[in-house]
């Protein structure tokens, strides 16, 4: 961007700033995208100073003539690129659960988890998790079930359970930020976190996880 304003100011260009919508995209190791101007119905090439562009994104060009028309800054998001993956799975055998995270595994002894790849650095993931487990041995009993992403775990949804061996269902959703573009496993935790008895799991509890890359 220095390098535009300078030869700007050197070579006594004009520019202005429009509002635009990205009619095709960019990769991170392109900078060129194709744009529509906004009451302009001709579609330009542009080049992108902001990293990956994506269909719909709504963008601010700066028009640096005869040089080049340049994206410098991010309006919105095009919806319809951001991408969601989902899995689902049952839990093999029976697992319990400690007081500290630890990953639920399917009949191969994988965890349960979604791979996913995330296109940008400044949108947030949305993780949608439901599940279903059981105590045994006491009456009262609470559970935390969570993900873990580029090393970090995730609180997502408590449960409470106040009936022995009664299989109970339970889900919610977490706004994750901070997480870069890159490609990530989901995995699927869980931990007792108060009660006495055993919080359970075994191949009747189904477990489904979507991860969405959201504004």
């Amino acid at each position: 961007m220095d390098a535009v304003t300078e030869n700007a100011a050197r070579l006594d260009l004009t520019w202005d700033l429009r509002p635009a919508t990205i009619a095709a995209g960019n990769s991170a190791a392109s900078t060129v995208a194709i744009a529509i101007i906004d009451n302009d119905d001709n579609p330009i090439p542009v080049f992108s100073l902001v990293g990956a562009l994506f269909e719909g994104d709504r963008v601010m060009t700066l028009s640096v003539q005869p040089e080049g028309v340049y994206v410098i800054s991010m309006l919105g998001f095009g919806g319809s690129t951001l991408p969601e993956d989902q899995s689902t799975g049952n839990v093999a055998g029976t697992q319990s659960a400690t007081g500290a995270y630890a990953s639920l595994v399917d009949g191969a002894a994988t965890p349960l988890a979604v791979s996913f790849t995330k296109q940008r650095d400044g949108t947030r993931i949305c993780a949608t998790l439901e599940g279903q487990a059981f105590i045994s041995g006491a009456t009262l009993n609470k559970g935390q079930w969570g993900v873990l992403i580029n090393g970090t775990d995730y609180d997502i949804v408590p449960y409470f359970f106040n009936t022995s061996s009664d299989h109970r269902a339970f889900g919610g959703f977490r706004h994750i930020s901070g997480i870069p573009a890159g490609s990530y496993s989901a995995v699927i935790r869980w931990k007792q976190l108060s009660g006495g008895g055993t919080l359970s799991a075994n191949a009747d509890d189904a477990y489904f996880l979507r991860i969405q890359e959201t504004r």
